[in-house]
């Protein structure tokens, strides 16, 4: 019975989202560039603002930026890169892609009920091998 649980147990840790990396990117043609802006945004707002808001933005230039959110305004937000303390504004439609670096509310919650149900696992093999 043991065996069959750990199992169980190894499957469902295997399964669970580990991290947010769902990239978001602009399309070029500007009939859709006012929807492209309002992913980027979109996708800018559900990272949030501050040390935790990690992300790796890629500008249309080839730049590439790395950082946390650390403002959002209506047409641009501003990256902050940890190490050199550095901010750089960035405009929405300045974007070609977007991806968090940060786990997401579902990742959090599906990691928290893994460790509670390994937890349980773990006392009822404890409890089972003192029981004899």
């Amino acid at each position: 019975m043991p065996r069959a649980l750990c199992s169980i147990i190894l499957i469902v840790l295997s399964v669970t989202p580990v991290a947010s990396l769902m990239p978001v990117s602009a399309d070029a043609a500007p009939a859709a560039q006012n929807e492209s802006i309002a992913h980027i945004k979109a996708a800018v707002t559900k990272f949030g603002v501050g040390k935790e808001a990690r992300v790796r933005v890629k500008l249309r230039d080839k730049k590439t930026l790395s950082g946390y959110v650390s403002s959002i305004d209506d047409s641009s937000f501003v990256i902050t890169d940890p190490g050199t303390g550095r901010s750089e504004t960035v405009e929405y439609k300045d974007v070609d892609q977007i991806r968090g670096k940060n786990l997401s509310t579902g990742a959090k919650i599906a990691i928290g009920v893994g460790i509670a149900i390994a937890a349980l696992a773990l006392l009822v093999i404890i409890g089972l091998s003192h029981g004899d």
